[in-house]
């Protein structure tokens, strides 16, 4: 093998193989596929949020606190928040319901609640209707102190 025919590639690199044809296509194909997403809603995956989804909390035994979740609209569509309900019985809206959630746009709803006698881990369910009725899950974990956020 002569010095030049070990460098021949360079001047007439190797054919193609048939993936490396169909490469620019597939890559062409998802993004297409990709701008369809967005065109046709990609943002539907991404309807509400409720914040913070864990929270703890450290308060005295037996009393009343209260605290604040955000709930984010992402859809088109206006939510409306129309339950706060607990595994405990402990939990309840401060804010009148229904509350309505404009597209895009974020409320803070103020949540009451009894601080148990003990350390426990108790939900929060918030049930948001829209197109449909979801359920949201908020996990509270308390702490006896005397004093806390």
């Amino acid at each position: 093998m002569s010095r030049t025919d070990e460098f021949e590639w360079i001047d007439s690199p190797p054919a193609p193989t048939e993936s490396a044809r169909s490469g620019p296509a597939t890559l062409a194909l998802i993004g297409l596929v990709l701008c369809g997403l967005l065109v046709a809603g990609w943002q539907s995956y991404f309807t509400v949020v409720v914040m913070p989804n864990r929270v703890s909390r450290s308060c005295a035994a037996e009393s009343r606190r209260s605290m604040a979740i955000a709930v984010v609209n992402w859809t088109s569509a206006q939510v409306q928040v129309v339950g706060v309900t607990s595994d405990c019985g402990c939990f309840q809206a401060a804010d009148k319901l229904p509350l309505s959630i404009p597209p895009r746009g974020r409320r803070e709803i103020a949540v009451e609640y009894s601080c148990p006698s003990g350390d426990r881990t108790n939900t929060i369910s918030l049930m948001i209707g829209g197109e449909t009725l979801s359920i949201y899950r908020v996990t509270v974990d308390h702490r006896v102190g005397s004093s806390g956020r």
